[in-house]
């Protein structure tokens, strides 16, 4: 779920002071709002696909030291990848 990696990235020494979620599923979305999330100091939750974020006003001038993706199926099904891209 992804909610343990974004833990991980919370419970770091210094945590990010941004730290953006992009998350498509609505029952994730709903368990997210349920632990707090939204809540969450620097933490913005986008609901959506990344794809839908590109080129917008809700990521523009942002610049990221990592990027963790996940890319399970966005339609429920199948199989995906996970990778993590750190940039200090």
């Amino acid at each position: 779920m992804h909610t343990q990696i974004d833990s991980y990235f919370q419970a770091l020494p210094v945590p990010p002071s941004t730290h953006v979620i992009i998350e498509p599923h609505t029952d994730v979305l709903r368990h997210m709002r349920e632990q707090g999330w939204y809540d969450k100091k620097g933490v913005t939750v986008l609901e959506g696909r990344w794809q839908d974020f590109v080129g917008t006003k809700a990521l523009e001038g942002m610049t990221f030291d990592a990027l963790y993706t996940d890319t399970f199926s966005e339609e429920y099904g199948g199989e995906g990848a996970t990778s993590l891209s750190w940039h200090p």
